[in-house]
């Protein structure tokens, strides 16, 4: 699954070696302080989700939290903590407003969600 964040200029142009350290908080229950995605209800899965990211900067080590408004992330979120919960992908489909995958056809993927 692909992460998708804009990572404000500013602080881009202070990374060196364009090297980052990426790492994921899930709240047991209710959304995360920080949730990835911004446009998640309170009541969502991929609420429950923080993404954090530490570089080495000209400042020295920084910590960011990621957060991306775009509504198909709420859906690949809830896909993705529906995972790490142990669902089944079965189980995954029959729920409204997760991502599935691409589905298969001629030229480009076609993305599928519920």
């Amino acid at each position: 699954m692909q992460f998708v964040s804009r990572v404000p200029a500013v602080i881009y142009a202070r990374i060196l070696d364009n090297k980052v350290v990426l790492q994921g908080f899930l709240e047991p229950k209710g959304p995360h302080p920080e949730k990835y995605a911004a446009a998640a209800s309170n009541d969502s899965a991929g609420a429950r989700l923080g993404v954090n990211m530490t570089a080495l900067t000209s400042k020295g080590v920084e910590s960011f939290w990621l957060d991306y408004k775009g509504g198909q992330e709420v859906k690949r979120m809830n896909t993705l903590v529906d995972q790490l919960d142990g669902y089944r992908l079965e189980e995954i489909e029959k729920r409204s407003n997760r991502f599935l995958g691409a589905a298969p056809g001629r030229g480009s993927p076609i993305d599928m969600y519920t």
